[in-house]
């Protein structure tokens, strides 16, 4: 992808209006296909929710403190691992997206979550890494 089409998809992203930013980590490697299972998990635990937008980034480190605190798998040397970073369009505002009412205990983790103060800025950094097959647009 290219930095003409990455600013492009930031401008449309700033269109969109989103007022949450995330990061999600599995205990399992990222994928599109596992990625959307959890998005729509999230989904259906929020029902506030109207669109996720994500992409999964490489972690430059993948020996790095997030697997200390088992927020992502454990890598080999010969493996790099990956995180993804979530846009999130909600009607109403919520201080948290994981259900805290249920015993159910997902495969994945959201180490950082909070309101957006600048999403020209959050859009620009998301973009930084989007290549033509690692980012997704969940709509309900």
């Amino acid at each position: 992808m290219t930095t003409t089409h990455q600013k492009q998809y930031a401008e449309w992203l700033e269109g969109m209006n989103y007022n949450y930013t995330a990061t999600i980590r599995s205990i399992y490697p990222l994928t599109q296909t596992k990625l959307e299972v959890y998005i729509n998990t999230l989904l259906k635990l929020n029902p506030n929710i109207e669109n996720i937008y994500s992409v999964i980034e490489p972690d430059t480190d993948p020996y790095s403190k997030a697997q200390d605190h088992k927020e992502s798998y454990i890598t080999q040397k010969q493996s790099i691992g990956n995180h993804a970073h979530l846009l999130i369009k909600t009607t109403k505002p919520q201080p948290y997206i994981t259900s805290t009412t249920t015993t159910y205990r997902p495969p994945y983790t959201i180490p950082y979550y909070e309101e957006i103060r600048d999403l020209k800025k959050i859009t620009n950094y998301i973009v930084k890494y989007q290549t033509d097959s690692n980012y997704n647009i969940s709509i309900r």
